[in-house]
């Protein structure tokens, strides 16, 4: 039973996909299953998968019918049978020792859940950004929660325990299905380490779903993804953290109307406007001047009020 699962999920990637599943597989680390999730591909990409079966041993190809990344996601965590788990987006790669340094620091301490690892965004052959780490550790429930949720939902640049996803369902067609599930998955983290080895290379691909020209679906995706960010600090009464998200996604619900006022978000509406917060709290030293005056204008009149409001300065400015 190999140690490792890594997860690939599949979809019209023919351009990059020998790339991705080239970096996994050369990797210096070898105790791992590589778990390709065919996700109704209309190109060549379930030839290219087919043809790594063949290949390598490790490699475990499931086919199915075009349903998104995450119910892909979902269907490969059922087939893992690695005690730790890994993602790769199929246009991505990661460097040679991604996981052997990675995963002999996990190997070598049970009690480390997950391991947050540097990335690098990039397009064609230019380097767009490198995020490096400053190795540490982070223990404690709320010390892990504030760093995780603060550093990015993203699910690719990290290994973890396969427990951790026991009670996690990436929810089905929707997008920001990883920043949606961030809050459960950090629920059950006692203990991370910040690596300042390996790196995930990210590719910003202008068609991938985050960069796809907005809808009334979208919106509402990506303000549910925000909410559940915000919800988990109200819940757990980090009130920084909270009032710190609330001011940044407020703009998710004043986007959607703005760029649709004839469509009803009312849902969203009302999950804004449930959240109590103070006067005080407005001034959050973190804030921007902007960020303050939105706030207030919530805390006063509502979330609606205020999309509306600022729809008015939308319309004179286009």
């Amino acid at each position: 039973m190999p140690i490792l699962s890594i997860i690939i999920p599949v979809y019209n990637s023919e351009q990059f996909l020998s790339k991705c599943i080239d970096s996994v597989l050369s990797q210096e680390f070898a105790d791992f299953e590589l778990i390709l999730i065919n996700d109704g591909s209309q190109d060549s990409s379930l030839e290219i998968c087919e043809t790594y079966v063949k290949q390598d041993h490790r490699v475990v190809l499931h086919t199915k019918e075009n349903g998104g990344q995450a119910i892909a996601r979902n269907i490969a965590l059922k087939l893992a049978k690695g005690i730790y788990i890994a993602f790769v987006d199929s246009d991505d790669y990661i460097s040679e020792d991604f996981f052997s340094v990675n995963m002999a620091v996990l190997l070598a301490d049970s009690s480390i859940d997950l391991i947050h690892i540097p990335y690098v965004t990039f397009s064609g052959n230019e380097i767009h950004k490198v995020f490096s780490n400053i190795e540490k550790e982070v223990a404690g429930k709320e010390n892990v929660f504030r760093y995780l949720i603060s550093s990015g939902g993203y699910l690719w640049n990290k290994i973890y325990k396969k427990e951790l996803f026991d009670n996690v369902y990436f929810p089905s067609g929707q997008i920001m299905e990883d920043l949606n599930c961030l809050p459960t998955i950090i629920q059950n983290v006692g203990r991370l380490r910040v690596s300042n080895k390996g790196k995930y290379f990210y590719r910003e691909n202008e068609n991938s779903t985050v960069h796809r020209k907005h809808s009334p679906k979208i919106l509402r995706d990506l303000m549910d993804a925000y909410l559940s960010v915000v919800d988990a600090c109200y819940k757990n009464n980090y009130r920084d953290l909270f009032i710190k998200f609330y001011a940044l996604y407020i703009s998710g619900y004043y986007s959607a109307i703005c760029l649709f006022p004839n469509e009803n978000f009312k849902e969203f509406r009302s999950r804004y406007d449930a959240y109590n917060f103070t006067f005080a709290e407005c001034f959050y030293p973190e804030l921007s001047l902007l960020q303050i005056v939105k706030l207030l204008f919530v805390k006063i009149f509502g979330i609606h009020c205020f999309a509306q409001t600022f729809r008015v300065f939308y319309k004179l400015r286009h």
